[in-house]
């Protein structure tokens, strides 16, 4: 819907001036923006960055490498930390 529609569709809502910074995050810092949003845990939404990305017209194959690796590392660093929990209260 983002990449359809675009600024046009998104634009509404938001002002001109704001959709510009947005363009112009993701052209210099897009891959982060994305990563960081990806591995925050909830209540943090990432259906904006997402959103973004798609307006601001972001590649998408460097949208999904960012997406994967930044979730690959949330769910690795979760499992760590839950075995370790598990451990500990099997344990004693």
């Amino acid at each position: 819907m983002a990449r359809k529609g675009g600024e046009e569709a998104l634009g509404k809502k938001k002002p001109p001036k704001l959709w510009r910074k947005v363009e112009q995050l993701f052209a210099r810092s897009g891959f982060a923006a994305i990563a960081i949003a990806a591995i925050l845990p909830p209540p943090v939404p990432i259906v904006p960055f997402i959103m973004a990305a798609g307006a601001a017209r972001y590649p998408l194959q460097k949208f999904l490498v960012a997406l994967a690796l930044s979730r690959i590392a949330r769910y690795t660093i979760l499992d760590s930390w839950r075995a370790a929990t598990a451990e500990r209260f099997s344990a004693g």
